[in-house]
């Protein structure tokens, strides 16, 4: 069976970069183009991009220069962050990458149209890495919870264990908040579990200690 491709989105005020962009990556991703309209607000865009269920996401820097847009790709970007802060994207620019990288906390996620033009391959392969890195943090992280969850079910755990387990989910959220297996908030409880458990071992050798001295 053919493995199904990553799904990547694309933000472009001019049709001819999008046009370039679906020739070019069309091959080896799932495009999803995002159109933009005088219309168009950032808090809708981010909702629309929320909901596509992207693997990446790909912004031109200069949305105003063109168009009625009251917002530029590294606005986008920020506000995708707060929601996903290592959600993998890339800003491309027209422009030299030296003007767009004082804008941007992460210089390297700025890179030029040329190289999506001319250079292909390597920006294919960019992507493809920022991509596979995320989901393999992900997925070592699910990997860990499997286990100390199959463990608690067990046998009992450590202190340590369950503040792991618990820090486990808890970067989990933050790095997919979107598909959650479990909120955080609610794994907090297995604090007050623990907690009981003492309670209760502790009443148990009062009872034992009450039916010796009787």
């Amino acid at each position: 069976m053919e493995q199904s491709k990553f799904k990547i989105g694309y933000i472009d005020e001019e049709s001819q970069w999008i046009q370039v962009f679906q020739r070019n990556l069309e091959d080896a991703f799932e495009v999803k183009i995002f159109h933009l309209t005088d219309d168009t607000t950032l808090t809708n865009l981010v909702d629309e991009i929320q909901k596509a269920d992207l693997d990446c996401l790909v912004v031109d820097y200069e949305l105003r220069e063109s168009s009625n847009l009251t917002f530029n790709g590294d606005e986008i970007i920020s506000k995708i962050r707060d929601i996903q802060p290592e959600f993998p994207v890339l800003i491309i620019t027209g422009h030299e990458e030296d003007e767009i990288v004082p804008v941007v906390d992460d210089t390297d996620i700025v890179r030029s149209k040329s190289e999506m033009a001319e250079r292909t391959n390597l920006f294919i392969t960019r992507l493809k890495g920022k991509i596979v890195a995320h989901k393999n943090k992900i997925k070592e992280i699910e990997s860990k919870i499997d286990q100390l969850s199959t463990k608690k079910s067990e046998q009992a755990i450590s202190v340590s264990d369950e503040e792991e387990l618990n820090d486990l989910y808890n970067e989990l959220d933050r790095l997919n908040p979107n598909e959650r297996t479990l909120p955080g908030v609610m794994y907090e409880k297995t604090n007050m579990t623990q907690l009981s458990d003492l309670v209760k071992e502790a009443q148990g050798i009062l009872e034992a200690l009450k039916n010796r001295n009787s």
